[in-house]
């Protein structure tokens, strides 16, 4: 933030209208009791009052940031909002016809393909956008010859396995381009992850040198039994072992009102991303585990608090980087499409969920949830439009 965010000339411009206050969490309990401030980077917004009038917390983009002032600064003048959840609530709902679906995910298609060809700047190994580009031009339907896959696919497969991000999304999508090709290369792929798994069960974001820690994250978690549920369906052994011990650690942190959070020692609260997450994972731990479906008191816990907190909107309970509704959207459809649910808790979430996608794609095909990561975001938003974790059933 201090490097990127604060000096950006729009942000300057914006935080002329207020009094911008620095303060330090670790020494000042007061105010951190009285506006409920976790370590993250939170930033509030209040009125002459000391009112709370918005919270942004964790990584806050420049155009969200400058986006949230000028609607306090709207607000405090009298004005209306005309913001996104008031357009959208307007507006008629959008049918998810096979049509609108084609159509909305080709344009999405063309914005990554026209991005890939610009490029996409530097990244930290493993941490690049190129696998989960590939796997949602192939959940999409285009193939290993295509003009924009080709290249792609051979920078991908050539890469070194770096991340547990990186590994499942290739995984991903080397399983479902061709899976008998790129046999060899998901065999590297699982034992990447299986060697990078904790002790606890988890995973974190890689191999670390020296002592790996002692805790991961659920994200991470969830990702790398993605990769490598992909990864047997592939054809590729993966050893009953790594699924045990992922089980039993979801089983074992499950919060006691039925969901999940990001991590045990810091946002452990429950919220729908990390619970769908979650939910999906035992899902796919007892396909790894070729377990029959047999009542599930974890699930049935699980479930019930995703049915209370069902939305496509906002990532429910989530305060960081604006929710990353885009990233939730996708958790949702794993949870859905692998269960084989047209329905949850009794709504049409593939129906809702395409509706606000409708809504919110950008002229140029993409989307964004305010986190300025609109590569990713648009591809969770294929991934979501084109059901692609039914193919892991």
């Amino acid at each position: 933030m201090d490097a990127g965010v604060y000096p950006q000339e729009a942000v300057r411009e914006i935080a002329k209208s207020f009094v911008c206050i620095r303060v330090e969490h670790d020494t000042n309990p007061d105010l951190v009791k009285r506006y409920s401030v976790g370590a993250l980077t939170d930033i509030r917004l209040l009125d002459p009052e000391g009112k709370q009038l918005e919270k942004l917390v964790g990584f806050t983009s420049p155009t969200r940031l400058v986006e949230r002032g000028h609607a306090v600064l709207d607000r405090l003048a009298g004005k209306t909002s005309t913001g996104t959840c008031a357009g959208r609530a307007q507006r008629e709902r959008i049918e998810a016809t096979p049509e609108y679906v084609e159509s909305a995910v080709k344009r999405g298609v063309a914005y990554l393909s026209a991005a890939a060809r610009k490029g996409w700047g530097e990244s930290a190994p493993g941490l690049g956008p190129e696998p989960i580009v590939l796997f949602a031009w192939a959940s999409a339907g285009l193939r290993e010859d295509d003009a924009d896959v080709d290249p792609l696919l051979r920078t991908v497969s050539s890469a070194p396995l770096a991340s547990t991000y990186q590994a499942a999304f290739e995984a991903l999508a080397l399983a479902r381009l061709d899976a008998k090709r790129w046999h060899e290369r998901l065999q590297a792929i699982a034992r990447f992850l299986v060697e990078s798994q904790l002790a606890n069960g988890q995973w974190t974001y890689g191999p670390t040198s020296g002592a790996p820690p002692k805790l991961g994250d659920n994200s991470n978690t969830a990702y790398a039994i993605l990769g490598l549920a992909a990864c047997r369906q592939a054809g590729v052994d993966v050893p009953r072992g790594a699924a045990e011990r992922a089980d039993a650690w979801w089983r074992s942190s499950q919060n006691g009102d039925g969901g999940w959070g990001y991590r045990a020692d810091r946002e452990a609260d429950s919220y729908a991303s990390m619970t769908e997450s979650g939910i999906s994972s035992l899902l796919l731990s007892r396909r790894i585990l070729a377990r029959e479906s047999t009542a599930d008191a974890t699930l049935e816990r699980a479930n019930a608090w995703l049915a209370a907190h069902y939305s496509v909107v906002v990532n429910d309970r989530s305060a960081y980087q604006q929710g990353r509704r885009l990233y939730h959207l996708y958790a949702l459809e794993r949870v859905a499409s692998l269960s084989a649910a047209n329905m949850l808790a009794g709504h049409d979430w593939f129906g809702d969920g395409a509706d606000t996608l409708f809504g919110d794609q950008r002229d140029d095909g993409s989307w964004d949830d305010g986190a300025d990561t609109p590569i990713s975001n648009t591809a969770f938003a294929i991934l979501f439009l084109t059901r692609s974790s039914a193919a892991l059933r």
